[in-house]
């Protein structure tokens, strides 16, 4: 087990009497998670494991300092690719940054994002623990960079440079595989006046094998101040657009349609009680794994509709997305989306994704609710038909407590190339949520599915039951306590943009956050 660690969440406690003042602050985040239960694919029946993460910060007028610590242990499952015990201990970031009132530099493990993430993204998903189901090692699932970064603001102009080394975020930090090469690049952007502003990133990228250069090139504007002059104040526009290529510099004029490269264009309205968002993507052989392109996709947090989110294809796609929202009082809310996504090599040039979503929200003083209906299909898991639906009612009793309902079905139509299979697949969920002004929360829920990916049963006539139970509790605002027991269902999961999957497990899990 991680000694530092250990350390770390033993004198936790003592920061939060530690006296603070506007220039010095320290502050520990630290996430520990035990874990007894069965894994798919592993030679254990039921493995023991923990994990803990320890992110200390200290801040001083204009210096900034942060250490990273991960470790994790887990004594009688053995990896399925190495006859070792499956643990690690390792500093998996360290940084110093400076700060001025016109910029700031860093060395060390640093984010970044140029333009929307066409060309460079490193990110960290707050919360997440990924394990793969080979390597079978829990991590956070971290996208950065080590080396340095310098950022300048100055008048109009800003300038952002950075270099060193990026990782793979679904790879342990043991593993020498997680080294996904070196980056070096800068952007450049410059406000105009009147809202709008143009920019352009270039990024190189080595690995051992193939090396990459890539440049963006992005324009935005508000017309919120404009219109404000205008009188129009309920009126809001903004548009924004980008494009990058792997040609470098200078060759904006010699490509073709069949060179790589990705379009964005997204415009947004308000109009007092309604709005509306375009998007618009054109992707080809734009994907180098330290790239996010905007997805183009709708991002649904209903349980259901969320594992089955559209895994962008970067390689070959083009599509559109149209959102609408329309509320007639404050505590109504009308929202639908259309998005549509097809493969460029594909014959038919028919939409390979499709997804038709409408829901109605209402907030009230006692009872708030939410119903929602999708429709759509999904070529690449071979979904050609998809129906979701659900309702999540809420009532709120004395003393701030709430109660809640979360009832979800879905209907897939699965069928293979050239008629491999044809499955029909039914999915329910159904969940009870207590939480009240204590901080005290329980979930008890229950999901039933005849997916064979779930039973192996070819015929799909067998279904399978998932029942859980969470209970937290925040006993100080510091600290989160979570205890998990039962069967959870693995799947897709997604969020800020990026999806990853989590395995399926049955046991016991206990998770603490603190925040000091």
């Amino acid at each position: 087990m991680n000694s530092k660690i250990i350390i770390a969440l033993i004198i936790a406690p003592l920061f939060s009497v530690l006296p603070t003042s506007s220039f010095a602050q320290l502050r520990l985040n630290t996430l520990s998670n035990f874990r007894i239960g069965e894994l798919p694919n592993s030679n254990a029946a039921a493995a023991t494991t923990y994990y803990s993460d320890a992110l200390l910060e200290y801040r001083h007028q204009f210096i900034d300092f942060g250490l990273r610590v991960e470790g994790y242990v887990s004594p009688n499952m053995k990896s399925l690719i190495q006859p070792r015990d499956n643990k690690f201990q390792k500093i998996t970031q360290r940084f110093a940054q400076i700060n001025w009132a016109w910029g700031n530099a860093r060395i060390g493990n640093l984010y970044g994002l140029f333009g929307r993430g066409m060309i460079f993204r490193a990110f960290e998903l707050p919360g997440f623990i990924y394990e793969s189901s080979i390597a079978q090692k829990q991590h956070r699932v971290i996208r950065d960079v080590d080396g340095a970064k310098l950022a300048v603001n100055w008048r109009r102009f800003s300038i952002t440079t950075l270099g060193g080394r990026i990782v793979n975020p679904l790879i342990a930090p043991d593993d020498k595989l997680r080294n996904f090469g070196n980056v070096n690049g800068g952007q450049f952007e410059a406000n105009l006046g009147f809202g709008a502003a143009v920019g352009t990133a270039y990024l190189q990228h080595k690995t051992e094998t193939v090396e990459s250069k890539l440049s963006t090139y992005f324009a935005k504007w508000s017309a919120d101040a404009l219109l404000d002059r205008m009188s129009l104040n309920d009126f809001t526009f903004d548009i924004y657009s980008e494009y990058a290529t792997d040609k470098g510099y200078a060759k904006l004029a010699a490509l073709t349609p069949k060179d790589p490269h990705a379009f964005y264009f997204s415009a947004t309205t308000t109009w007092k009680k309604t709005g509306a968002s375009f998007e618009y993507k054109d992707y080809k052989d734009f994907n180098f794994e330290i790239n996010d392109p905007p997805p183009v996709i709708r991002e649904n947090q209903e349980k259901l509709l969320n594992r089955a989110t559209h895994v962008l294809d970067a390689v070959s796609e083009k599509g559109a997305q149209l959102e609408l929202f329309y509320s007639p009082t404050w505590f109504t809310r009308f929202t639908a989306n259309f998005s549509r996504a097809i493969d460029e090599r594909a014959v038919t040039g028919r939409p390979k994704f499709a997804e038709n979503y409408l829901a109605f929200e209402y907030t009230g003083d006692k009872i708030s609710s939410k119903f929602f209906v999708d429709s759509g299909k999904d070529e690449l898991f071979s979904e050609i038909k998809r129906f979701t639906t659900g309702f999540l009612p809420d009532y709120s009793l004395m003393n701030d407590a709430t109660i809640g309902l979360d009832i979800q079905w879905q209907y897939i139509r699965k069928v293979g190339n050239r008629g491999a299979f044809d499955y029909r697949i039914y999915n329910t969920y159904a969940a009870f949520k207590f939480q009240n002004w204590r901080a005290l929360s329980l979930s008890i829920s229950m999901e039933r599915s005849n997916d064979p990916d779930l039973t192996d049963d070819l015929q799909v006539n067998k279904k399978e039951y998932f029942f859980n139970t969470s209970i937290g509790w925040r006993p100080m605002p510091q600290v989160n306590l979570l205890l998990f027991a039962g069967k959870r269902r693995g799947g897709t999961a997604c969020d800020h943009g990026y999806c990853i999957e989590l395995l399926e497990f049955n046991g016991m899990e206990f998770r603490v956050e603190t925040q000091w």
